[in-house]
């Protein structure tokens, strides 16, 4: 349909892959946006009050309020993200260390699994190593 248009072909592919990868992301993003909105409710409103009181913005409520008490939650899905799409059931690699265990290969099963482990440990830790610099950490002094 959006031929009939004279868009560009790889514009068509690009809209409809994204067309049809939105159910997946929803249905991914469950307990992330879970996260955000006990995150969001826990925020005291009176902070908000007397921001506006001093004539903040809702811009700079969101940047200067908002935004740093959220961010250990944004750091903790990120960290849920990476961990669920290294287990998720699309995963090649989670798909054949099942179908060694399958076919009784245990030693070959646990070699693959180990390995697999050690890979996303690593990265999990570069991950939350770049990720941790970017978190506002309140003080309770």
């Amino acid at each position: 349909m959006l031929q009939m248009f004279d868009f560009s072909p790889a514009l068509v592919d690009i809209t409809v892959g994204a067309a049809e990868n939105i159910y997946a992301v929803i249905n991914h993003s469950g307990v992330q946006i879970l996260i955000f909105l006990a995150g969001l409710q826990a925020i005291s409103t009176s902070i908000y009050e007397s921001a506006r009181i001093e004539g903040c913005s809702g811009w700079e409520c969101f940047w200067k309020i908002t935004f740093p008490l959220i961010s250990p939650l944004i750091f903790v899905n990120i960290i849920y993200s990476v961990v669920d799409s290294f287990t998720g059931g699309g995963n090649q690699v989670m798909n054949s260390i099942t179908s060694a265990m399958k076919m009784g290969r245990y030693g070959t099963a646990s070699a693959m699994a180990w390995v697999y482990f050690l890979v996303a440990a690593v990265f999990l830790l570069v991950i939350g190593f770049v990720a941790s610099r970017f978190v506002f950490y309140q003080n309770r002094e």
